[in-house]
């Protein structure tokens, strides 16, 4: 996912899945809570940032929910 494609999910509340080495953090809906350069903000909820399940993954692990239907 790019930079550009995070900020879109931002704004529209949408939210992304991980596909990197953690598995614990695999195959659950996280929403994106703000945008670095290369990492993303994310949290289970889609209301207000909770710092105790908030997780700081790399922008190049998640993907759109409508990539993770289609693979």
């Amino acid at each position: 996912m790019t930079r550009d494609e995070a900020l879109k999910l931002l704004s529209l509340g949408k939210p992304c899945f991980y596909t990197g080495r953690f598995k614990y953090l695999r195959n659950q809906r996280w929403y994106i809570k703000g945008v670095t350069r290369r990492e993303a903000i994310v949290n289970l909820t889609q209301g207000r940032l909770d710092y105790n399940e908030s997780h700081i993954l790399g922008l190049r692990y998640l993907i759109t929910e409508e990539e993770w239907k289609s693979g």
